[in-house]
């Protein structure tokens, strides 16, 4: 039995917002690491070490002019504006050759991003300098990791990086996340928002400022935020509660910093729907049945994660020479309860939990000495991950009887690597810097189950050099180039893919990057020409034994990504900037003949970015252009391109004079609006098993979010 669900008046009329009253200011961090107040939706932060092209005033992206690689800074104002009450990565959605796809409610069940034309298993993500891919399989989970009120920056790198970047998956880049740092002074902010489909935030953050100064001088911060949405095309609702600590002492000739930051998260799946199920049931209709009897019943079909995120890290100096050591380690319990189908059974179907238990821990040590004409840089990163491979079912027993059907599957993976650098950087006259390096890729991963007793192994070794330099043409004027060698062990489904191919080899890449940046007066930004090869892309290729055809992964793949792209600030009064942000794209693989997927041949940006005494706002309307998904053994399909637009207002009273000579220090009152021109367009599809064709994921209808803060 399928229900029919009707199209909401919510969707298409103004949206209810309610607001109260919260408190503080959370301080925020840049590259640099600098103390600067910042209300929950602005957070205003300190320009990056070194020159920057774009001002810092008000624009929302700056690249540093000497960099020997791309690399683009998103400030805490920008990303908090995109999406408050959604995953960070929202904030990614203007940078050129850029694709976000929500995977449910808004960001707040998380995204796939899609940088130069390459999904997230390709790119490096870090938080705080950790690598957070999981290293089973280099999957990135958005919404797992800090919201936008605990990020003071993003520094995005879409490029291979160099010998010193830290991470695995780094063929497209790395997006690396800087959390806030506590304030120097004390605070308190509790913060209350409303917004479309049901979204509820809540909170607040707490900022110790200096304590024990004659002891220890130290700084604490600590936060926590709640948030639930009934979601456009959830039937269920979304909610999400995190937590954090930061703290920053100084001891003897260093700073101890430690971290830790909790998320428990549960949310429904979204399955989309195809073009006739959309036609019968509305365009709510998600993929899922409210029928207790169905295998579709969303009551049934649901994910659940609990994770914490920690480190401790000490840096000092000993003379000239710069010494940090960063130990860390991640938890994280959850997974989904599901349906099987199996008509022959009584109920005609099954129900099974998913857990997915993991524990990583790990230590990234770094040595740098400079000199008079540059650095010598050396360090090397460690990583033990032990996770559960595919799934866990933890008593799979019949829907409606109870019975028990099939013992717990336990298929745990052991991933291990070490993987030591060594980077320097030479001056040979003022206007020339260089760099080149060379880092070692060494992973040994065990695959272990524990149903049939089998045990098997795999080690993969892989020197990746890098060369950049960067030079300037006039002072605010550089050019750069760069080239560096990327590699990738094989994942734990590939080895395991039909059987264990233990003869299966890294993939590797070779890219390059040549570009420009600027910063004339105003105007600020950047020009880049990339181009990545691939060597030995793993495909599924048939393999004939005897009269049998199987289907095994083999390193038998080439791919080409390349394209320009074009990013741009102008400062056009001290209160006011605007930018434009252009890629273009050519992403195939070109040992199959076809386009890569979700990887649009163009994409432009524009927007203005507003900051005054009292007022700060921004607006930001994107252009999506078509890509590809997979429609199975047929090849793929087109989606058409699409508009999107954003826009965040908020205003900040100053202080207020209350009864009695009290005064409150400040009030904020903020509200966000997403699709701004209420578009209906499709984000992505996936290949259906009917004949009625793909099962397209829609983005929601215009919704608004409405937010107020106070600070004492």
């Amino acid at each position: 039995m399928m229900l029919h669900f009707k199209q909401p008046l919510i969707s298409r009329h103004p949206l209810k917002v309610a607001i109260a009253v919260a408190l503080t200011t959370v301080a925020a961090q840049q590259v640099a690491i600098a103390d600067t107040p910042v209300l929950p939706m602005v957070q205003s932060t300190a320009s990056p070490m070194g020159s920057t092209s774009g001002n810092s005033a008000t624009a929302p992206y700056s690249s540093p002019l000497d960099s020997t690689q791309t690399e683009e800074t998103i400030t805490g104002q920008a990303i908090s504006a995109m999406n408050p009450t959604g995953d960070f990565a929202q904030s990614l959605a203007n940078l050129p050759n850029m694709n976000i796809v929500p995977t449910g409610n808004n960001g707040i069940d998380g995204s796939n991003i899609y940088m130069r034309g390459m999904d997230q298993s390709l790119i490096n993500f870090t938080m705080d300098g950790i690598p957070i891919n999981s290293p089973i399989g280099y999957g990135f989970y958005s919404n797992e990791n800090l919201p936008p009120q605990y990020i003071s920056a993003i520094n995005v790198k879409p490029g291979p990086g160099s010998a010193a970047t830290v991470g695995n998956a780094n063929f497209a880049g790395t997006v690396a996340i800087h959390s806030v740092t506590p304030s120097s002074h004390f605070s308190a902010t509790p913060f209350y928002g409303y917004g479309s489909f049901g979204t509820q935030s809540y909170g607040g953050v707490i900022n110790s400022g200096e304590i024990l100064g004659g002891i220890i001088p130290t700084k604490i911060l600590l936060g926590a935020t709640n948030t639930r949405s009934n979601g456009y095309f959830y039937n269920t609702q979304s909610h999400k509660y995190t937590f954090i600590f930061k703290s920053i002492s100084q001891i003897g000739p260093g700073r101890l910093t430690l971290f830790f930051f909790q998320n428990n998260q549960t949310w429904n799946f979204y399955n989309g729907a195809t073009k006739q199920e959309t036609a019968e049931y509305g365009r709510r209709y998600s993929g899922n049945s409210a029928d207790p009897g169905s295998p579709d019943y969303y009551g049934d079909n649901f994910k659940t994660f609990l994770n914490w995120q920690s480190y401790v890290k000490y840096a000092f100096h000993i003379g000239r020479l710069e010494l940090s050591d960063q130990y860390y380690y991640f938890s994280g319990n959850g997974g989904g309860t599901f349906t099987q189908n199996n008509r022959a059974a009584p109920g005609g179907f099954y129900l099974a939990t998913k857990l997915f238990p993991v524990h990583e821990f790990g230590n990234i040590f770094k040595a740098r000495y400079p000199f008079s004409s540059g650095s010598l840089e050396a360090g090397v990163w460690a990583d033990s991950d032990n996770e559960t491979a595919f799934q866990y079912q933890s008593n799979l027993y019949n829907r409606f009887t109870g019975a028990l059907v099939s013992a717990p599957v336990s298929q745990p993976v052991v991933t291990e690597s070490v993987q030591p650098y060594v980077q320097g950087e030479w001056s040979p006259i003022t206007t020339l810097r260089l760099t080149t390096g060379v880092k070692l890729l060494n992973l040994h991963r065990t695959w272990r189950d524990y149903v049939s007793k089998m045990e098997r192994a795999a080690n993969f070794n892989q020197w990746l050099p890098s060369f950049g330099v960067n030079y300037a043409l006039q002072p605010n004027w550089h050019l750069y180039f760069n080239y560096t060698r990327s590699a990738e062990a094989p994942s734990s489904s590939q080895l395991t893919a039909s059987y264990f191919n233990s003869g299966l080899q890294p993939e590797i890449a070779n890219s390059y990057e040549a570009g420009t940046y600027w910063h004339q007066g105003a105007w600020g930004g950047r020009f880049t020409a990339f181009r990545t090869n691939f060597e030995n892309y793993i495909l599924s290729t048939p393999v004939v034994i005897g009269n049998q055809v199987f289907s095994t992964q083999s390193n038998a793949g080439a791919a080409i990504y390349q394209g320009l792209e074009f990013s741009n600030t102008y400062q056009i009064t001290p209160w006011l900037s605007a930018f434009a942000n252009f890629g273009m794209l050519d992403a195939r693989m070109t040992s199959k003949n076809q386009p890569a997927l979700q990887a649009p041949h163009h994409t432009e940006a524009v927007g203005l970015n507003v900051k005054t005494a009292h007022w700060q706002g921004m607006l930001a309307v994107q252009q999506i252009g078509s890509r590809y998904y997979a429609t199975g053994a047929t090849g793929n399909s087109k989606l058409d391109g699409y508009v999107a637009g954003s826009l965040s207002v908020a205003y900040d009273t100053g202080e207020l004079s209350l009864w009695k000579g009290y005064i409150l220090p400040n009030l904020q009152i903020s509200a966000h609006v997403n699709n701004l021109f209420n578009n209906d367009y499709a984000l992505s599809a996936s290949p259906s098993t009917s004949s009625a064709g793909a099962a397209y994921q829609l983005a929601q209808p215009i919704n608004a979010f409405a937010e107020i803060s106070t600070t004492f």
